[in-house]
């Protein structure tokens, strides 16, 4: 017997109602992001497994990532991991375009590009790495922006609390710049008490001000 995202995830249904008027308005290309926090075992990560549900059921693409707390993770390491997923799913020639990278910016930065180019690419070092960085999280969003025009698409980004801050910093730049596309963004992490500076807690702090931004607290 098949069962739905509610029957599973019982005693929840404010939350997912909540996920699923967001999923409905980033499909109709009012780019959102969500916020699913909680302490460690409260089901944030079923609750983007049920996100992962409802995505699909409603013609959306899934791409999910992890973040770690081992040390020795590359930056962008849940974006890696969002980018495998997302090109398992696609016929190779598909992939190959999409994912071109003439630049050599994507490659630089993600892992998992590195071996899809035989052409050497030399970056322009001549830049600074603020420049360096707005054109790559630019380019990868013009990259989003594209697959979601042919497919709605929903990042789902687990265990964030580990995440790196060049992950974090381009989460900030796709939740803006993806803002009329069909796109979600929805992220989890365990809240735990960490200074105001902190890059995700300046993450949180910048995304409140943004309508498109929703948070979810499981208790």
């Amino acid at each position: 017997m098949h069962l739905s995202a509610e029957d599973v995830y019982v005693g929840h249904d404010a939350e997912l109602g909540r996920t699923r008027s967001a999923l409905d308005r980033a499909i109709q290309s009012n780019g959102q992001t969500l916020a699913v926090t909680g302490e460690s075992g409260i089901g944030k990560s079923l609750l983007l497994d049920q996100i992962a549900n409802f995505a699909r059921e409603m013609g959306s693409a899934v791409l999910s990532g992890r973040c770690y707390e081992e040390r020795g993770s590359p930056a962008y390491w849940p974006w890696n991991e969002g980018i495998r997923s997302h090109v398992d799913q696609l016929d190779s020639s598909v992939a190959s375009d999409l994912y071109a990278d003439p630049s050599g910016r994507l490659a630089s930065a993600f892992t998992t590009l590195r071996n899809r180019s035989t052409d050497a690419v030399t970056l322009d070092e001549s830049i600074s790495p603020f420049e360096a960085r707005f054109l790559l999280h630019d380019e990868f969003a013009g990259v989003i922006r594209e697959a979601a025009a042919q497919q709605p698409l929903v990042l789902l980004l687990d265990d964030f609390q580990w995440a790196d801050e060049a992950s974090i910093l381009l989460l900030e730049f796709l939740s803006k710049s993806l803002a009329q596309s069909p796109v979600m963004i929805v992220f989890a992490y365990w809240d735990l008490p960490q200074p105001r500076d902190a890059p995700l807690q300046q993450l949180i702090g910048g995304l409140s001000r943004e309508r498109s931004f929703h948070r979810v607290n499981l208790r």
